[in-house]
């Protein structure tokens, strides 16, 4: 018999024993039964007051009903081992990032965490994992065929030329069978995958193994999309992700080539969860997760803007901080353009030359195409770092973004606005000037901009940068009163997130579980739609109630129920037993019911 099945029998018989015990020892109090004899042994004889714990426990499976099956409130309660979870995301920085921080947000709630990607980006990861989390996090490498295209440090997109992302995608499909393997080898409860590998839904399915989309930007951008894909001849609904010309010939780009791409290998399987994990919070984007989970047809969880602690990065640089530390409060921008963009020699000349302008402290993070090897004297303006100075600091390749940000001189971040960035720099209280330069980063921009935390550099009709316009904005974050606004908004933002991402994390992890629950153990009353299972919650709350009114009823007909006598004391009585019952469920059953 499977185990669910047997905490099932058992549960009925507690119940109903428990329910004969209370009838009985509550007739004994009101002399409706004889009391046992002295020397009849050691009867089980308990006051009614005594069971009403053992009652609440009953009660508090009612209330945890709300959100879980009643069977399935006891199988958690009593479960010693924990639900293992198999991550695997996209081969970019940019992805790997939310999905470690998912991993440690799960092992603080209890989980055990495989986290899977090529051996080059395990390198990357191996040094971001706190120490108290190493033992609940167990990396796990996935072999990539060879290519001649693409040798194994080619295996990531960080740093990767862009006309090879399309073979890193298809190396990484074509090592389906290896993740296959190692699926049966782990044996994970749940499976939470990339939207770029809508395949691995597949995979996990032949192995019963359930799976959950992780969609690592914004609502905003994925509403976007989705319309625009669903919807292509209706005009978007929200006017304030409206994009320029240049943009919308890009974002229709990226779904001519999302339809030509349409594989029904990818398309998910009957098993699958039709729940999807996303980054974010309804703080933020509210109305565009609605709209987004209007238009994909499934539930969309968001899971609070997931950004590592900074305290706990093993990330460093003695001398930017020293360098940092010589300036003046909110006198000094972050210039980034995130791993996987790489600015054309215009944009780079544009961008110097607007710092230059702007008069402001800068540190400049400048990154390169892998094969690429230019120095930054050959890349940046003839007589650039003379003219800055001690003003500027340009730093090639890579710079400890989240310990820069949290640093009190930094008063401004120029992004390209990818969603890791922009979720670090809200929860740091840092204003964003957003330059967008492709894919999601537009809409990013423009939510920003729409919910007070940005200024966007705008470009030509053409998508030209100019360097006039990059000062300018510059100057009004960090000099004018525009700034004052905008880093007042930020902080504000920041803190409401920081409390609402672990409501909306724990609430996420309940599904999860559930998930987990749904594959490991067949259920007392298998119902997968959430209105007959509230019904069903009903049904035991409702057969539970009518059980204590009865008993509380019986107690009460007046022939079979003397009065306390005078000196008896306040006892607690059934009448009185049966009432608390009775309100209590009654709360229960309303709860339940606007359930």
């Amino acid at each position: 018999m499977a185990r669910s099945s047997i905490i099932n029998v058992f549960f009925i018989v507690f119940i109903v024993a428990l329910f004969s015990a209370m009838t009985e020892t509550s007739a004994q109090e009101l002399g409706l039964a004889p009391a046992p004899a002295p020397d009849a042994g050691a009867a089980f004889s308990l006051p009614s007051s005594a069971l009403y714990p053992i009652y609440c426990h009953i009660h508090l499976s009612l209330i945890f009903s709300h959100y879980l099956p009643l069977h399935e409130y006891a199988i958690m309660c009593t479960k010693s081992t924990k639900w293992k979870v198999f991550l695997f995301p996209w081969l970019a920085y940019g992805h790997i990032s939310p999905f470690l921080e998912l991993a440690k947000k799960l092992v603080d709630r209890g989980f055990l965490v495989d986290l899977c990607s090529s051996s080059i980006n395990l390198s990357f990861i191996r040094t971001r994992i706190p120490e108290t989390y190493c033992s609940s996090i167990h990396l796990v490498e996935l072999q990539l065929p060879d290519l001649q295209e693409l040798p194994p440090h080619y295996h990531t997109a960080n740093g990767l030329p862009l006309h090879l992302h399309s073979t890193l995608q298809k190396a990484l499909k074509m090592a389906k069978p290896n993740l296959l393997n190692i699926l049966e080898a782990r044996k994970p409860d749940l499976l939470i995958h990339d939207v770029k590998q809508l395949w691995a839904a597949g995979v996990a399915s032949t192995l019963n193994i359930p799976a959950v989309r992780f969609f690592t930007s914004c609502a905003a951008m994925c509403s976007y999309f989705s319309h625009l894909f669903v919807k292509p001849n209706v005009e978007f609904p929200f006017q304030a992700l409206r994009l320029h010309p240049y943009e919308l010939t890009k974002a229709h780009k990226v779904v001519k080539e999302h339809r030509e791409d349409d594989d029904p290998e990818v398309r998910a399987p009957e098993e699958f969860t039709g729940v999807m994990l996303i980054g974010t919070s309804r703080e933020m984007e509210g109305k565009y997760i609605d709209y987004m989970s209007e238009i994909i047809k499934f539930k969309v969880l968001p899971i609070g803007t997931l950004v590592q602690d900074p305290m706990t990065s093993v990330d460093g640089n003695m001398e930017i901080m020293e360098w940092l530390g010589k300036k003046d409060k909110f006198s000094t921008i972050l210039v980034s353009f995130g791993s996987g963009y790489f600015l054309t020699n215009q944009e780079l000349e544009e961008v110097a030359f607007g710092l230059e302008l702007s008069q402001v402290n800068f540190i400049w993070v400048v990154r390169f195409p892998k094969g690429e090897n230019l120095s930054l004297e050959e890349a940046l303006p003839q007589g650039f770092f003379e003219r800055i100075g001690h003003r500027g600091m340009v730093m090639g390749g890579w710079a400890p973004q989240a310990k820069i940000l949290t640093h009190s001189s930094i008063g401004g971040f120029v992004s390209h606005c990818g969603w890791n960035s922009i979720s670090e720099s809200i929860d740091y209280g840092i204003p964003i000037i957003a330059m967008p330069m492709d894919l999601d980063q537009p809409m990013n921009a423009k939510l920003l901009v729409e919910i007070g935390v940005a200024l966007e550099v705008l470009r030509d009709e053409n998508g030209a940068l100019h360097r006039e316009d990059i000062a300018r904005v510059i100057k009004d974050v960090i000099c004018g009163k525009s700034g004052e606004n905008l880093r007042c908004n930020v902080r504000n933002l920041g803190k409401k997130l920081r409390f609402k991402n672990v409501e909306d994390i724990d609430a996420a992890v309940m599904e999860l579980t559930q998930l987990c629950h749904e594959k490991n153990h067949s259920s007392w009353i298998r119902v997968t739609d959430q209105s007959k299972m509230a019904q069903v919650n009903i049904f035991k709350a409702f057969v539970l109630a009518v059980i204590f009114a009865a008993i509380a009823v019986s107690a009460q007909v007046p022939e079979m129920s003397p009065s306390p006598s005078p000196d008896a004391g306040a006892g607690f009585s059934l009448p009185v037993f049966g009432a608390v019952i009775g309100m209590s469920l009654l709360i229960s059953l309303v709860a339940l019911l606007k359930h």
